[in-house]
């Protein structure tokens, strides 16, 4: 028996990318790419904070044509290819989780949950006493958890907040709010926990004075090993 004799089996793989916003210039957004470095003749996105276009490169360097695609979408690809171009059009970062593999290889997770995406905690204010408490939202980027783990934020779940004054009511606000008296989306009563299930930016400010107020917010991430 020879190395000639040992043939490496397809395999599949999970790739997280973080790919950066596209650059606007005069109004119009120049896509941002980024190069993933894997072999397969088909991909699947399990899941994207925003659509993302996908072409294949094989050892040649022939290139195909760019396919956007959302979560839960994907594509087979005629011959193998050796490296997938990833294009993210817009003015934020993506973060995405790619499936990549082989059609001889049957994977029935591609339309299950998938295990990889996980919810994570991340800590916005954990101290008491802040005047303002900015809370943006970090879907398509990178976070990190309490016990200093990284994570690529898919979209973000809820806003968790605690007030633990026996007195004061605190205001969920617009982004940039400089005043404690609205308008708001959502109230904090004394000595109260609330979630907040929202998308987007928002804050806590009470105009200058310290608020006791915790705040974290839960994310859907997928765990950055590996990342391209």
């Amino acid at each position: 028996m020879t190395a000639s004799d040992f043939v490496p089996a397809n395999v599949s793989k999970q790739v997280p990318v973080l790919i950066p916003a596209g650059n606007v210039v005069n109004g119009q957004v120049i896509p941002a790419q980024i190069q993933v470095a894997a072999t397969g003749d088909r991909f699947y996105v399990l899941a994207t904070s925003s659509q993302i276009g996908i072409s294949a490169q094989n050892a040649g360097g022939g290139q195909g044509f760019t396919n956007y695609f959302g979560n839960g979408q994907g594509q087979s690809v005629k011959s193998a290819f050796q490296t997938l171009i990833v294009t993210n059009s817009t003015a934020s970062p993506v973060v995405a989780l790619i499936w990549i593999g082989f059609d001889e290889f049957v994977n029935d997770q591609l339309v299950i949950a998938n295990s990889a995406i996980t919810n994570v905690a991340f800590p916005t204010q954990t101290a008491l006493g802040a005047a303002n408490i900015n809370i943006t939202d970090r879907s398509g980027t990178q976070i990190t958890d309490i016990n200093g783990v990284s994570w690529g934020a898919i979209a973000r779940i809820c806003i968790l907040a605690f007030n633990t004054d026996a007195a004061a009511t605190y205001l969920l606000q617009k982004y940039g709010a400089n005043t404690a008296n609205g308008p708001a989306v959502g109230v904090v009563f004394p000595l109260t926990p609330i979630r907040f299930d929202f998308s987007g930016n928002y804050c806590f400010n009470v105009g200058g004075a310290g608020m006791n107020l915790f705040v974290s917010e839960i994310y859907q991430c997928v765990p950055l090993t590996g990342l391209t």
